[in-house]
């Protein structure tokens, strides 16, 4: 299928948080993804209120707007956040609060949220920077496709309704279309001109005025006795208001010092009681390493040696007892044989007959159980070899346990058991203070600042020390900088007072010269009859000239009108026929645009000729319409490659239909978001098509 497809990156949203919108009277939180996102739900469930809260994230809804909103169920709360990615990678995020009527757009990095903005002005400049667009209704027209506008050639005036179309897409709605503009030019300049003269007779009145202000003329200049005392109080109570605000300025200045010092004074402390724990613990450790020394070449012997030297020890004490006894025993070697005992085999016989009876099994098995046992003997000894070969063992032992313990110092087998595990239990010793050593300095250091070397990790926790004495000296000198500054507690609650006298009087001070400035008023000053006079000659100036430009601007943009028509409707034209030919299984495949009406028509293949939109059947026309709304939304929203949303828009596609522009939504959102909302089971007639599945209930 070659369906057109812009080569760039795409917008892409990413979460929308709800709360108190809608139906939505708790929190709801909708992921999107990549593809197709598919929003299923039965009618009523708040499916099409996800995608007005979208709207409702990027734009600024006015409070008539946003009342319907409201949930009954919550009303103290209605938030959005709405989280998306542009086509630069960079992830922002808008949270809408309508009950307290602020927004807010923040920049999210790894590191963690930046607050860009709360102005609306700034915010929406974003929005058109990363959107496209920063008018809602162009934006909606351009990337919404409903299921009411579906049925846009439905009648017999299908070239009128495509216009609109296009004029609505491109402005937001028909009736800002460039026609529509054209008349309302010509009659601002008709208007323009006859406010002019209407602005004439004004002016004749003013000069009139002017002229007797001028004569009578004037002053009423007078303050009140009352309006001088209170501005000379005021201004003796915002004196002692200000000194007494400056020495509480630097009594907390003076706290603050103190609170410094304070967790200065703590933080050497702790430093020092643990430099004295990592000392005291290097010290001990010290000791125990002077003991292995001692333990000269017992640092070569794993635990497998360790072993290997327990079991030839252990044969070589089991050779020279073997020896020992043939050497008291002359040619005679004890040997122990297993015998019978008559008493036993006796009981376990009468324990037998007396089987049958209960008492004669439990004496049948202890009798079983001890007539057998062993008895020394001696046994001649006829072969020298018996002992030559235990000469031989012995030997051979001792030689392997040689070449284990060659590097011990001072090897005795008698000994080296108990040896080694002294050994090993300093050793161990030995890494316990390494690692208090090593937990002492973490605790102390920054993390980043460990480096597992004990003697650097030691300068560094004394230079931390030295830094934070260079801090508590400066801190105390900062300290004594204020240590005469006081403040009692009078003279904090003074504070407050004369506050609420300073408002007071500056209240009653206002007021005065409120009433001063309307009893002026009572006598226009010529002066302001002037500037009154000026003003309406300057508007009367601008109107003529107004005019004038309005005049001139309908010239050109009835020119500009024609050109961007015959620009718009080849592109409309080229892309358009790949998207008709996928989704209606190549029967039509090429469409025209009229550059200078509008008028819509499909090449037939039946007679392979050029016919009208009114002519075809609804199912038709509805394609024709999807595949020229979605060829617009392209067109029109330029280098920002923004999601596509369908609101339930296939009402009237059959099932063959509705197959094949399920697979050319599938082939557009390989390189653009898809958003699809719709009370039928697509997931289920049509497998894999969604990215992603969002249950409304």
């Amino acid at each position: 299928m070659d369906i057109l497809i812009k080569n760039y990156k795409m917008v892409e949203l990413i979460k929308l948080e709800i709360e108190g919108f809608g139906r939505f009277d708790r929190k709801k939180t909708i992921d999107f993804k990549k593809g197709v996102n598919f929003i299923n739900g039965l009618n009523e469930a708040g499916k099409s209120t996800i995608l007005e809260a979208i709207l409702a994230s990027l734009f600024k809804y006015t409070n008539s707007r946003i009342e319907p909103f409201f949930c009954w169920t919550n009303k103290d709360v209605c938030r959005l956040t709405l989280t998306y990615k542009t086509d630069k990678g960079e992830t922002f995020q808008i949270i809408s609060d309508y009950k307290n009527a602020k927004k807010k757009l923040l920049k999210i990095t790894k590191t963690g949220k930046t607050e860009i903005s709360t102005i609306i002005t700034t915010i929406q400049k974003y929005i058109k920077e990363h959107f496209g667009f920063d008018e809602q209704k162009v934006f909606e027209n351009t990337t919404f496709i409903r299921q009411s506008q579906m049925a846009i050639l439905a009648s017999s005036t299908e070239k009128d309704k495509l216009k609109n179309m296009v004029e609505e897409v491109l402005v937001g709605s028909a009736e800002a279309s460039a026609t529509k503009a054209l008349k309302k030019i010509k009659k601002v300049s008709k208007d323009s001109k006859k406010e002019a003269e209407d602005l004439k007779e004004d002016l004749e009145t003013l000069r009139d005025d002017l002229q007797e202000a001028e004569e009578h003329k004037d002053s009423l200049v007078k303050d009140s006795g009352e309006f001088e005392k209170i501005s000379k109080l005021l201004s003796e109570k915002e004196k002692k208001f200000e000194e007494l605000k400056k020495r509480k300025e630097k009594f907390d200045k003076k706290e603050e010092f103190q609170k410094e010092f304070q967790g200065l004074d703590k933080d050497i402390k702790n430093i020092d009681k643990n430099l004295l724990s990592i000392k005291e613990s290097i010290k001990k450790r010290d000791k125990l390493n002077d003991k292995l020394d001692n333990y000269g070449g017992f640092e070569t012997i794993s635990k497998n040696d360790f072993s290997n030297i327990k079991e030839k020890i252990k044969k070589l004490d089991e050779i020279e007892t073997t020896q020992k006894a043939y050497s008291k025993a002359g040619k005679k070697k004890q040997i122990t044989k297993e015998v019978l005992d008559i008493k036993y085999v006796v009981l376990f016989i009468v324990g037998l007959i007396f089987s049958l009876i209960l008492i004669g099994i439990p004496l049948a098995i202890y009798a079983y159980k001890r007539m057998k046992k062993e008895i020394s003997v001696n046994e001649e000894i006829n072969n020298k070899d018996e002992i030559n070969s235990l000469v031989e063992q012995k030997e051979n032992a001792e030689e392997e346990l040689n070449q284990i313990t060659k590097k011990i110092k001072d090897f005795d087998r008698n000994t080296f058991v108990d040896l080694f595990q002294d050994y090993n239990q300093t050793k161990d010793k030995v890494d316990s203070f390494s690692e208090s050593i090593n937990e002492f300095i973490k605790n102390t250091l920054e993390k980043n600042e460990f480096s597992g070397d004990e003697e650097k990790d030691i300068r560094k926790i004394e230079s931390v020390k030295n830094d934070l004495l260079n801090k508590l000296t400066i801190a105390k000198n900062n300290l004594d900088k204020y240590k005469l500054v006081n403040l009692t507690d009078k003279e904090i609650d003074e504070i407050e007072d004369l506050e609420k006298e300073v408002k007071e009087l500056n209240d009653k001070k206002v007021e005065l010269k409120t009433s001063v400035s309307k009893t002026k008023e009572l006598v226009k000053a010529p002066e302001e009859i002037k500037e009154e006079y000026d003003a309406v000659e300057t508007q009367i100036k601008e109107l003529i000239e107004k005019s004038e430009e309005y005049n001139l601007a309908s010239e050109f943009l009835e020119k500009a009108e024609t050109e961007v028509q015959q620009k718009f409707t080849p592109s409309i034209e080229k892309n358009s026929k790949p998207v008709l030919k996928q989704i209606t299984n190549n029967k039509y495949s090429d469409l025209k645009v009229d550059e200078e009406d509008l008028d819509i028509s499909v090449k037939a293949p039946e007679i392979n000729e050029f016919v009208p939109v009114d002519i075809l059947s609804q199912g038709a026309k509805d394609q024709i319409y999807f595949a020229i709304r979605t060829t617009m939304t392209d067109l029109l929203s330029g280098n920002a490659n923004i999601p596509l949303i369908f609101d339930d828009p296939f009402h009237n596609f059959d099932d063959i239909r509705l197959g094949k522009t399920i697979s050319t939504i599938k082939e557009l959102s390989k390189n653009k978001q898809i958003i699809l909302i719709s009370h039928k089971k697509y997931q289920k007639d049509y497998k894999d098509f969604a990215d992603n599945v969002i249950e409304v209930k």
